[in-house]
């Protein structure tokens, strides 16, 4: 069905229960830390949802327009039997590519609560049209943007999810034994503690010894000398690195400037010591952003800074109340 069709089809409308939830929503008021509570409500989305042939129509509306006794819904989000979806937006009048769960709570329509942003995500919907949308979605999940979520992810990159289950069926079942042997050979359980220590036993301090990977060592040299301005250091300890892992670069080290130095010394931090836990760290030092890409749940596509708030740990609140000399 074209999208032009879809569009024939009748919409559906704000109900009366759904007027009385968002009336009569006493919702609760979110702590937060070293600043006053605010109050955010129980739902600020709501979903109906209906089938018409091969084609599940869900409709979204919010909290605000609910209020303001907008009847329409702002978004029409539809699942086609052929694996498509489309997304129109009522309110500006375009379709849309997001995935339900990226959806814009304000946009065309104005400013947004601060409530909002403490709220538990959670979706209003009847138990008809729950069912409707879990058996349609048929992938495991119950909670309906969840499952649609899942389903539209699935539908995106379906042509490269076919091919690998095509390849996958070629591949014979794994041996039985096939996760002792990962558990022993590949990622033991000591990765950085001697095998043999015995727990509640090192008395005489031999076992008990955390290993350090040596290419950490070479990095930390090069980047402390980079930013130092010690160049021929910083390229020395660089270059012992690359030798063992990628020659063609190792020899253009010498002819870089202190600025393609950092810039390299940061890529071999994210190569070398990626799945280790230093990423956040090297993405602060260096200044640098990252962007979700579409193999990520949520925040698909955005890209965050070094220094987004979301990076950063409150201080907790009972030290905030217990030291007032403490500063944020």
């Amino acid at each position: 069905m074209r999208r032009g069709e879809l569009l024939k089809l009748p919409e559906l409308k704000v109900t009366e229960t759904m007027r009385k939830t968002a009336r009569e929503d006493q919702g609760d008021q979110v702590l937060r830390c070293g600043r006053t509570p605010v109050w955010s409500a129980t739902y600020y989305w709501f979903y109906r949802a209906k089938k018409t042939g091969t084609v599940l129509e869900i409709d979204v509306f919010t909290r605000d327009m609910i209020l303001n006794d907008t009847r329409y819904p702002k978004y029409r989000v539809f699942l086609l039997g052929e694996n498509k979806y489309y997304t129109y937006d009522n309110l500006c009048e375009k379709w849309r590519t997001a995935k339900i769960d990226n959806l814009s709570y304000w946009e065309g329509w104005g400013e947004i609560e601060e409530g909002y942003w403490y709220s538990s995500g959670k979706v209003w919907i009847r138990e008809g049209d729950r069912k409707r949308i879990t058996e349609f979605c048929h992938n495991g999940k119950e909670e309906p943007r969840a499952a649609i979520a899942r389903w539209q992810s699935y539908s995106k990159g379906r042509k490269e999810i076919d091919e690998i289950d095509s390849e996958m069926a070629l591949v014979p079942e794994l041996p039985k034994d096939f996760d002792d042997f990962v558990d022993r050979e590949v990622l033991p359980q000591y990765l950085f503690y001697d095998a043999g220590r015995k727990a509640m036993g090192d008395r005489t301090w031999t076992n008990d010894i955390v290993y350090m990977r040596v290419e950490e060592m070479y990095l930390i040299n090069a980047e402390a000398n980079a930013r130092a301005n010690h160049l021929p250091e910083a390229k020395a300890a660089l270059k012992a690195l690359l030798e063992q892992r990628d020659q063609a670069t190792a020899a253009e080290v010498d002819n870089m400037n202190a600025d393609q130095l950092l810039e390299n010394i940061y890529y071999n931090w994210r190569v070398e010591m990626w799945a280790e836990g230093r990423g956040l760290l090297t993405l602060k030092r260096f200044h640098k952003s990252m962007v979700r890409g579409d193999n990520n749940y949520a925040l698909t596509g955005e890209t965050i800074s070094y220094d987004d708030s979301r990076l950063i740990f409150e201080i907790p609140e009972r030290e905030v109340t217990n030291n007032p000399n403490l500063q944020k």
